[in-house]
């Protein structure tokens, strides 16, 4: 999905619609960095995970157009990323989390069941982190 932006925002504003429908909610749309880090984002979890999100937002947020805010915290980390136009809480959070997942990594020499203990996260919940912030080349 991520290669086809325009489809993401189709999806998106069809989600939109049936969510705030079923929820009673006047949404009018989404704000340019909301849409932005939608179209960034990669979407592992495919059309499914999109329209979850969707629903979340709708469901947390409390405006007429979806916020960066209301999205969930995996994209809020791509947005993080990529983008310096992102909410400084957020770069914050990200930045925060790269150091702690690397300082854990260096102390467990590689080994990231060790690491994710460090961290008291499941291994799994650390990998997927290090693939979302990027960090995999970083790590090695």
């Amino acid at each position: 999905m991520r290669e086809r932006g325009e489809d993401v925002e189709l999806l998106a504003t069809a989600f939109l619609a049936r969510a705030a429908a079923s929820a009673g909610r006047n949404m009018r749309g989404f704000t340019p960095a909301a849409m932005a880090a939608l179209k960034h984002y990669d979407w592992p979890g495919n059309i499914r995970e999109l329209e979850n999100a969707i629903e979340r937002a709708v469901v947390l947020g409390d405006l007429p157009e979806v916020q960066l805010e209301d999205l969930p915290d995996s994209i809020l980390e791509t947005a993080a990323t990529s983008s310096e136009a992102a909410p400084a809480f957020h770069r914050s959070i990200h930045d925060a989390k790269r150091t702690a997942i690397i300082e854990a990594w260096h102390k467990a020499r590689g080994d990231y069941k060790i690491a994710a203990d460090h961290l008291g996260v499941h291994p799994n919940s650390l990998l997927r982190m290090i693939r979302t912030l990027g960090l995999r080349a970083e790590l090695g």
